[in-house]
């Protein structure tokens, strides 16, 4: 009877966390169409011809996104580089090994949420959520485990053009929105977690 209430509670958290990030990337969505509607617009106003640009001259983001963007570029490129080994500037099927190899511990053809957490967040707690959003992004089936077919099916997912190959800008464009996604996930959680100031 234990077993079935767990397995209830991991059910019911994936499916929220599921669901929370539906929610993210909707709201992302819905900013960027508003973020190019009000761009645009303005730079009709402005200008009396169609947006070529993606933001009217003299814009600029407030000092907190321009910190926040560089810190999801940063990360990214040390994603990028942690995951990419060799210097033909695509992600490959020996890239996807080694990165299989480093965290299936066990060597069970396998990678455990614990695994997984273990070897991306190093133990830091401020890490955990973002290392717990990308376990769920790659267990492509949903069985708690990352197998190499999960790599294989997450690979073409992230292959935006179907050309068969991730390419450094494929690869960043995907972890840009999905870390930005996660980064907010975190910052909920620590703020949920931080007890009101008095």
């Amino acid at each position: 009877m234990q077993w079935c209430f767990i397995n209830i509670h991991d059910n019911l958290h994936t499916t929220f966390f599921t669901l929370h990030i539906l929610v993210l990337h909707i709201s992302i969505f819905l900013y960027r169409c508003r973020y190019s509607l009000i761009t645009s617009t303005a730079h009709v106003r402005r200008y009396g011809a169609p947006a070529t640009t993606t933001s009217p001259p003299g814009t600029t983001l407030s000092p907190a996104v321009e910190k926040f963007k560089a810190l999801v570029n940063t990360e990214v490129t040390a994603l990028w580089n942690g995951v990419h080994h060799d210097t033909d500037g695509n992600l490959d099927q020996g890239d996807l090994d080694a990165l299989f190899k480093g965290y299936d511990d066990d060597g069970n053809q396998q990678i455990s949420q614990s695994e997984f957490l273990a070897h991306f967040s190093h133990n830091q707690q401020n890490l955990v959520v973002i290392a717990q959003g990308l376990f769920y992004e790659l267990d492509m089936d949903n069985d708690n485990e990352i197998t190499k077919s999960d790599m294989q099916r997450y690979y073409e997912k992230i292959d935006k053009n179907d050309d068969g190959s991730v390419d450094q800008a494929e690869f960043e464009s995907y972890f840009k929105d999905t870390l930005t996604l996660l980064f907010v996930l975190q910052f909920e959680s620590q703020m949920s977690t931080t007890p009101a100031s008095t």
